[in-house]
């Protein structure tokens, strides 16, 4: 093959090669997209007396066990509960027995008998649960008309989620 041959081939060669390069450098593209992510809808915690609080009298100041029970996916801490004065009750105004606030809205509250603050979250069918001890006390100056009387609270309590 004579010389002009060779570098005409070549030629074509390194033509070809440099077209197709360029070819493939023009095949590029660029994408885009979007997602959405949805969060859970918050459910109230309901707070339950675990047990009835003992014996009042007037003077007295006694203690009465609440649940907390979690019903949401994650872990929360409870900041505060607390008892409105109780129902008013024939011969006896409801103001003569209150329930002591437990905790002050900043800072969660240990449970009674338990490490840490949170209460856990719902488990399969199982709600996260802690129990909490509160004082109930009966006004010195209550009237007669408050002896055998049971009394009712209406809770109402501040939590906060906890991070993960």
């Amino acid at each position: 093959m004579k010389l002009s041959r060779k570098v005409a081939v070549l030629g074509s060669v390194a033509v070809a090669v440099a077209v197709g390069g360029a070819a493939m450098a023009l095949w590029s593209s660029t994408g885009s997209g979007s997602a959405t992510a949805g969060s859970v809808a918050i459910q109230n915690s309901a707070i339950a007396a675990a047990a009835n609080g003992a014996d009042l009298y007037p003077g007295a100041t006694k203690t009465i066990t609440v649940t907390v029970d979690n019903p949401n996916p994650y872990a929360v801490n409870l900041l505060q509960i607390g008892g409105v004065n109780a129902e008013d009750q024939d011969g006896c105004e409801g103001s003569n027995v209150s329930v002591a606030t437990l905790g002050d809205g900043t800072n969660p509250v240990a449970p009674t008998g338990g490490e840490g603050t949170s209460i856990a979250a719902k488990s399969g069918n199982t709600n996260g649960s802690r129990t909490y001890t509160m004082s109930v006390s009966m006004a010195s100056a209550a009237p007669d008309g408050c002896a055998g009387t049971s009394f009712t609270f209406n809770f109402s309590g501040a939590s906060l989620v906890q991070a993960g």
